[in-house]
Formats: structure tokens, sequence, C-alpha cells
């Protein structure tokens, strides 16, 4: 949350003083008055009909894995789960929110894990397809420039699938495609193309608030180009490097809306206004959703039994792709000479760490290890790491390294290690012996890439 807040704050704060510099506050506030109330009414209708798509998404999905929820629930658990996912680490926020709310509906924690990855990787694949188009339309060429990373990007490309592949072979493939073999169904097929359908009737929406008020700012530009520009915002501001896409979403405003021939001025106030009207529109929905939300047990009929233990396809999944990305190490550009450190294992053994605390919480008794004491160990050490951090902003004041590197990393480790127990928990020895494989193999793959 501290590393996201401080890439948003920073681009934010860049962009604007970019602007203000080279432009003056004239334009800024110029542009604003061409805005009418009819302009900004008509494109907050476009935001809140992005959130209520966003919501029957959810609610079909949920429905395709076994769980009928009615359009106010998925209303409640898209919109508070946004605004949870703006205020904390986007994922786990999201997930915490939409967990405690669907919780009241009687869907388990572990079905709106799957929901959530599942809508968010059939988003992304949809958001980026936009975004090669929109690039396309506007530049008339793709490329991968080898000379500002562009090398690196094929190396990492070829190393995951090469991990995967060869992590598939040795360890966990038999019993993945054992697993995927039964839902690999035409009425599967059906329900990923209305997932797809779905994503995109969700993106459209957000691309008419875009085009809503950046062609009253900019009238000589075409529908077409704007649309395109839009395409590539949406997509630099939903990558999870920032809080809620501020910064990201405005210096992206200004490269793609500014190659179109719209000022740098009016491209920042199109973005700022679609983010705040955003929060606006989720905080709105949120507020009707759940104050009418009827908070009675859910009858019968509102409950169907899911095809297939999610909790134990979680406590599979999430430890064996932890073992092959474990060994990606990136480096993602934020701002000019800024790079952000990324592994991308990080992610998903923050989400198999929760589970393991929530299973725990669950079942009202503490983790069982076969090395006596190690809760107690665990504790103290937490405690200690706690105490030198407190003494240490004492002494020298506050540094990022030691909140973020050194006290929140110790939990990430944690997570790391309670990732790991999760596939022990379901399945001993054979799930020990899946994940040791798995990572022996991709290891072997990559240094066989740095070798060729």
């Amino acid at each position: 949350m501290i590393i996201k807040s401080a890439v948003s704050i920073v681009l934010l704060l860049g962009i604007i003083v970019f602007v203000t510099w080279n432009f003056g506050l004239a334009p800024t506030f110029g542009a604003l008055q061409q805005l009418s109330l009819f302009t900004l009414g008509t494109a907050f209708v476009a935001l809140l009909a992005n959130a209520v798509a966003a919501a029957l998404r959810f609610r079909t999905i949920a429905g395709d894995i076994g769980h009928t929820i009615g359009l106010r629930k998925a209303l409640a658990a898209v919109s508070v789960g946004t605004l949870a996912g703006s205020a904390f680490f986007q994922l786990a926020g999201q997930l915490m929110a939409r967990g405690v709310m669907m919780s009241r509906g009687g869907i388990p924690f572990a079905s709106v894990v799957v929901m959530t990855l599942y809508e968010r990787a059939v988003a992304a694949i949809i958001s980026g397809l936009l975004a090669l188009a929109g690039a396309y339309y506007i530049f008339g060429q793709i490329a991968v420039d080898q000379q500002t990373g562009g090398n690196n990007f094929i190396k990492i490309v070829i190393g995951l699938l090469a991990a995967a592949t060869a992590g598939a072979l040795l360890g966990y493939g038999r019993r993945a495609a054992n697993a995927i073999s039964p839902v690999m169904t035409g009425h599967f097929a059906v329900r990923l193309v209305r997932a797809i359908g779905l994503s995109l009737l969700v993106q459209l929406p957000m691309m008419a608030g875009y085009i809503i008020i950046a062609h009253a700012l900019s009238p000589d530009v075409s529908l077409s180009e704007l649309a395109a520009a839009a395409s590539l915002v949406m997509f630099a501001a939903s990558v999870p490097v920032s809080f809620a896409g501020w910064g990201i979403r405005e210096m992206s405003a200004v490269f793609a809306l500014g190659a179109i021939g719209v000022g740098a001025a009016k491209a920042v106030v199109t973005a700022l206004l679609i983010g705040a009207g955003s929060l606006i529109a989720m905080a709105a929905l949120a507020i009707l959703s759940v104050t009418s939300w009827n908070q009675s047990a859910p009858t019968t009929a509102e409950r169907t039994s899911p095809p297939i233990d999610y909790m134990k396809l979680l406590m599979w999944s999430l430890p064996v792709a932890t073992a092959f990305l474990v060994l990606f190490q990136i480096y993602v550009p934020i701002s000019s000479g800024t790079l952000l450190n990324v592994n991308l294992a990080d992610p998903v053994v923050i989400l198999g760490g929760s589970i393991f605390l929530l299973q725990s919480i669950t079942q009202q008794s503490p983790p069982q290890w076969r090395i006596p004491h190690l809760n107690l160990a665990i504790g103290a050490m937490t405690v200690v790491l706690a105490i030198s951090l407190i003494a240490g902003a004492a002494r020298f004041g506050y540094t990022e390294w030691a909140v973020v590197n050194r006290f929140l990393g110790w939990f990430v480790l944690l997570a790391y290690a309670a990732t790991g127990a999760l596939v022990i928990k379901a399945a001993g020895r054979e799930g020990f012996d899946t994940i040791l494989l798995t990572f022996v193999a991709a290891t072997a793959a990559i240094v066989a890439i740095e070798f060729a």
C-alpha cells in the first residue's frame, strides 16, 4: 500500500507539475469551464453503466460456478470491493471486501477468490486486446523496441513459457490435466464466451466516458481516435502498480490523447474527472445496494452446490504457481528513471497466506507444525522486528527500506511459508513432491535459457 500510494503521488504530482510548468494553470481552468453540466452528467451516467455492467458480469460468473445471487448483492460486492481495492492493496482489498459481502449470502471465500480471479483474467485479456488495437490504430504499427527493454520482455515471456511447461512435464501436469478435463466441455466454452462478451460490455461505458469528456474539450478530434486513445489509458490505469490508477491514468492520458492532438491540460482534466467520477459512482451504488440489502439468512433456493471444491483447488494451484513464478524478478518502469522491483510470486503468496490465515480463524485453532512451538517463535520474532522498527524510527527517523523491505517483507516471507503449507494440508507428501518437482523443473528450464 505504501509503495502504490507513493507511485501514485509521485506520478500525479509529476504530471501536474509538468502541465503547470509548460502550459500554466489557465489552460486547465479553461478546460474545466468548457464542460457543461450536461456533458458531466452524461459521462457520469456512462460510469454508472460501467459499474452496473461489472455487477452483471460478477453475478453471471457466480452463477457459472454454482452460486445464485441477485443483482443488488452483485452491485454491493462489486462497488464495495472496488472502493476497498482503491484504499488497500488492489486485489487483496477487493477480495476481503467481496468476501465479507458474499459471506452474508452464504457464499464461501474460496468461491469469491475463484470468481474474482476468473473475472480479472478475462478483463485483463479484453483490456489488453483493446489497447493493442488502439495502439495500432493511432500509430499504425506495434513493435517491440529491443533498445528500451524489448529484449528483456521477450526473455521473460520465453522464460515463463519454458518454466510453466517444464514444471507441468515433471511436476503438476498430470494432476492438472485430470482436474481440468471434466470441466473442459462445450458448456464451459459457452460460459467463457459469455464472460468475454460481458467484459467487453464493461469496457465500453468507461470508454464512452472518456470520449464524452475528451470530445467536449477537443471537438476537432474524431471519435474513433478518441476511442483508440481511451483504450490505451484504460489499460494503463488497470495495471496494479499504483493507488487506484491515480498518476498512471493521468500520465498515460497525456501520452495517448496527446498523440491524437488533445492538449496536455485537457488530457489531465479528462483523466482526473474519469477517476473521480468512477469512485463517486461506485460509492453511490455501494450506499444504495448495501443499505437496501436484506440481511436475513439466504433461502435454500439461493444456494446451489458448486461442482468443484474451490478451496482445494486454490490449495493446490497457488503453491504450484508460486513454485515457478518465484524465479522471476522483474523491474516495472513507473516514471522516468524509476523502476519498481516486483517478484511475480508475491501477489500469489499474499493470497495464499490470507487463505491459510482464514482457515485457521475459521477452525478456531492455531496452525499445527511438525516443529514444536513454531507459532510462538514466529510471534516472538514479529514482536522483535516491530520493536526494532520503532526503536530505529525514534533514533534515525522513518526510512522506507526499514518499513517495506524489512518489516512488511517479513510478512511476505511468512506468506510464502503459509502458501507452501496449503498444499501439504491438502495432499501431504504428494503435494510436497509436486511443488518440489515443479520448482526443480522450472529452475532447470531457466538455467538452460540463460546458458543458451
